[in-house]
C-alpha cells in the first residue's frame, strides 16, 4: 500500500489495478479513503476472480471488472502489485505477457 502515498486523494482521480483479483485494493480504499472519487478498473486473467469481484462489488457505481491481460484506458495511477502473488493455471508465456503488457500500456 506503499504505493497509494503517490495518488492525490484532494480530488477525483482514475486507478487501474491489474492483478485486481476479488478487489482486496478496492477494498482498502473503500476503508481507509471512505468518500473519496476514484475510478476504479480491476483487471484480472480470471474470470472466477473478476466474477467474484464483480458480485461483491456489484452496487459501487465507480468501480468496474474485466477479464484483461491490459487495461484498456489510460488512468492516472495504476498498480500492479497483485500480478506478482498468484499465477493459478496460467503458462508462463502468458503470465510474462500479462505483465509485460501492463508495464508497456502503463508507461
Amino acid at each position: 500500500m506503499q504505493l497509494l502515498r503517490l495518488c492525490d486523494f484532494s480530488a477525483p482521480f482514475s486507478l487501474n489495478d491489474v492483478g485486481c483479483g476479488y478487489g482486496a485494493l478496492l477494498a482498502f480504499l473503500s476503508r481507509r479513503h471512505k468518500g473519496k472519487k476514484i475510478s476504479y478498473l480491476g483487471l484480472d486473467l480470471s474470470a472466477a476472480m473478476i466474477t467474484q469481484a464483480q458480485q461483491l462489488w456489484r452496487k459501487r457505481g465507480d468501480a468496474e471488472f474485466v477479464v484483461a491481460s491490459a487495461s484498456p484506458r489510460v488512468a492516472d495511477y495504476s498498480m500492479a502489485s497483485g500480478i506478482f502473488n498468484v499465477k493459478l493455471n496460467h503458462s508462463d508465456a502468458l503470465w510474462t505477457q500479462f505483465i509485460d503488457a501492463g508495464q508497456l500500456r502503463n508507461a
